[in-house]
């Protein structure tokens, strides 16, 4: 009898443990499954995205329509903001650049099923507004916001292979005193303002002392114009009476490189704080006790006059360009180092 009684007491205990463990969770929060569940009976998940491309900053709708009477879900989005959502359609917003997977996983009354779409998404760097932009692409057409389309002073220019092999994609320049290019109506960047200077060039070794000027513009006095160009195999700037030069001196050596020239006056008012990038890559910039000269001493304070000059000095003939230049490309801010590279790799 006493047995009996116990094994009463018992029942009710071990009963109650199959009840809870029957409602037991996994880590992710999902109940656990309870023995063998016909396959067709779970959750076929599929969903879709209200675009797989777009630029950083933007957002995706993304859509659950997956069948079979799902009611909880879980999303994971790599490199998304949120990383993960438990709404049915939630909206995400991605801030990086990069390829990235999406996740959906969902439970019915049968089971959990989940559906990994790798590589998803692609997010691009927005396109850049340039203020100028020439694609030398067979002709001088400027497709920046100003729409100043480059004018050859000396007849047609000639065009050759660019660096991704297409025969007529980069502007040949002759390397002769006064044959460059203008553009009408567009005179630079003016006073103080935020720059940012890009272009490819190839430049031969029989060029290295030259003072291949890249674009020029401004006065021709101390502090008022602003020149971008390639001398002894180096970025040289020149901001009147004054020069800044990276230590780099390998660019005339007939291969294409990505030159850039940034200035931001929020990094000081100098010549010496404009930054440079060889490749897309930052390059260092030579002292006045090296290569430079009153970098540390001269201001950005650049005064407009004549359209701007493609290939030659706006102050002398004898610094003009020889050999190729291509994707001119100008802006009235800092470019950010992240953006200068990618424009390095397209």
């Amino acid at each position: 009898m006493k047995n009996y009684m116990t094994l009463l007491r018992i029942l009710p205990i071990a009963t109650l443990i199959g009840l809870i463990a029957s409602c037991s969770r996994n880590d992710d929060g999902y109940p656990r499954d309870q023995g063998e569940v016909d396959s067709s009976s779970l959750p076929v998940i599929e969903f879709s995205a209200s675009s797989t491309m777009v630029f950083a900053e933007e957002s995706v709708q993304f859509s659950n329509t997956s069948t079979n009477d799902p009611f909880l879900f879980t999303w994971t989005f790599e490199g998304g903001s949120p990383t993960t959502s438990t709404e049915e359609n939630p909206t995400v917003t991605y801030l990086a650049q990069g390829t990235f997977s999406v996740t959906l996983r969902a439970r019915n009354d049968f089971g959990v099923s989940e559906n990994i779409k790798e590589g998803l998404i692609t997010v691009e760097a927005p396109p850049i507004p340039y203020v100028v932009d020439y694609p030398f692409d067979g002709d001088l057409t400027d497709v920046g916001s100003v729409g100043a389309d480059a004018v050859s002073n000396y007849g047609n220019p000639q065009f050759g292979e660019d660096r991704k092999g297409n025969a007529t994609g980069a502007y040949q320049a002759t390397g002769i005193a006064d044959e460059f290019l203008t553009t009408p109506g567009f005179k630079g960047i003016e006073g103080t303002a935020a720059r940012t200077v890009m272009a490819w060039v190839k430049i031969p070794s029989e060029s290295v002392n030259l003072r291949n000027t890249i674009v020029s513009w401004g006065v021709n006095d101390a502090e008022k114009m602003f020149n971008v160009m390639v001398h002894q195999g180096r970025i040289r700037i020149e901001a009147g009476a004054s020069n800044l030069r990276s230590a780099e001196n390998f660019l005339a050596d007939n291969a294409w490189h990505h030159i850039a020239v940034s200035y931001d006056p929020a990094d000081g008012e100098f010549l010496k704080d404009v930054k440079l990038y060889i490749d897309g890559k930052a390059a260092v910039n030579e002292p006045d006790a090296g290569a430079s000269f009153n970098s540390e001493i001269r201001l950005i304070n650049t005064v407009l006059d004549e359209d701007m000059y493609i290939g030659q000095a706006i102050y002398s003939a004898n610094h003009r360009f020889n050999g190729f230049i291509d994707e001119v490309r100008i802006i009235d801010r800092a470019l950010l180092p992240g953006e200068i590279s990618a424009a390095a790799l397209e």
